[in-house]
């Protein structure tokens, strides 16, 4: 009996240390979408930096994230931005193995001047020189990619 409670302890010990532990993700783009990808990119590696589940290393990562397809278009002081996030094995060289892929969209007010954010100011300062409306882009895309990374590593 009491070797049965012993190893349920260690069991369930084991669990929780698992649990706690962060999943380590390195972010990539394209080479030939790299300066398109950079606000959704720094605003993502931003968001997850400050999260307890995830670290963001760019070696002996679990998960390799792509972003990719990116696409804007603009309507009037609109504009839609939308891209592909596709969770891979780990690749040095190669994209490595799809896991998993799904698509974000968002739509942004060219026009919206006044933003008060932590997340925003921080954002601004990483991507320093960059246009307001960019670093809006990023503010926006960022935790729509941060939620569906957690959702896709959830699934595995």
């Amino acid at each position: 009996m009491k070797t049965v409670i012993l190893n349920f302890l260690i069991l369930l010990f084991s669990f929780s240390v698992f649990a706690q532990s962060p999943v380590i993700l390195d972010i990539k783009t394209k080479f030939s979408e790299k300066i398109d990808l950079a606000p959704a990119k720094t605003g993502t590696i931003l968001l997850l930096s400050q999260s307890d589940w995830a670290v963001v290393r760019d070696f002996g990562e679990k998960y390799s994230v792509w972003l990719t397809n990116y696409k804007r278009e603009k309507k009037g002081t609109w504009y839609s931005v939308s891209l592909t996030i596709e969770l891979r094995t780990p690749s040095m060289i190669r994209t490595g193995a799809l896991l998993e892929t799904r698509t974000v969209s968002v739509s942004v007010d060219g026009t919206e001047t006044e933003i008060s954010s932590d997340f925003f100011e921080k954002l601004k300062n990483e991507m320093k020189g960059k246009s307001d409306e960019l670093v809006k882009e990023g503010a926006a895309l960022a935790p729509e990619i941060v939620t569906e990374i957690k959702g896709m590593i959830g699934n595995q």
